[in-house]
């Protein structure tokens, strides 16, 4: 017997002989009470025996599998959870880009008109400033004819007198012909033409024709309007 049994064995004997006599005590025995066994031998050796046998008690398999996989599942869910709320993210995301797609092409819709209208009012702007410096040019070389009370008649006027034209009046200068045919070009149909009066000196009226800057009306001869150039 090695020195740990013998040891084991002297402690459980001394304890088992303090059980005895306290047993005798209780019984108020004088004598310790006869046994039909050898009660410390069989008791000690019994007692090694046992526990030198037993192996300490490993984790039961079943339940460590379970708890393995409940360990599993709640990863499984936990990752789950994360990937759901990336997904959430994720289209959160790509409908604000298409959102925002959206407005971008609206702008550009947007832009492009305002940039085509914004080159149309310049081009009609700069055909606005030619017409009038062609109306100044054609106001120099086709002067107001004179009235009658300021030019002496035809008939009896000395050489080199400027003839009067009969029936003149305040005639409109051709600057101002061009004001009111711009003004006309803005409307549509046959209110862009505008009719002859006694106030629309021919000689203007015919430069106008002949340089293409206005065209008459093919069913009414007293109408004419500006030129479309588009």
């Amino acid at each position: 017997m090695s020195d740990d049994k013998a040891t084991t064995f002297r402690d459980l004997a001394a304890k088992a002989h303090a059980l005895e006599k306290k047993f005798v005590k209780l019984g108020k025995a004088g004598v310790p009470v006869p046994l039909d066994v050898d009660y410390d031998d069989c008791f000690v050796k019994a007692h090694l025996k046992l526990f030198a046998e037993r192996k300490p008690s490993s984790f039961p398999r079943p339940l460590l599998r379970a708890k393995l996989l409940e360990s599993l599942k709640n990863e499984r869910e936990s990752l789950r959870r994360v990937l759901a709320d990336h997904d959430s993210r994720l289209g959160a995301a790509l409908r604000e880009m298409a959102d925002w797609g959206e407005r971008t092409s609206a702008l550009t819709r947007d832009v492009a008109p305002s940039s085509e209208l914004s080159d149309y009012r310049a081009v009609r702007e700069l055909a606005r400033t030619r017409l009038r410096q062609i109306a100044e040019y054609l106001d120099n070389c086709y002067p107001q004819p004179p009235r009658e009370d300021q030019a002496s008649p035809a008939s009896g006027g000395e050489a080199g007198e400027a003839a009067v034209h009969p029936g003149s009046c305040d005639y409109l200068t051709v600057n101002q012909i061009l004001e009111d045919l711009l003004e006309a070009s803005t409307r549509s149909g046959d209110l862009q033409y505008i009719k002859l009066g006694q106030e629309h000196w021919l000689p203007h009226v015919q430069v106008l024709l002949d340089s293409g800057v206005a065209e008459r009306d093919p069913q009414r001869s007293d109408h004419i309007k500006l030129t479309d150039w588009s």
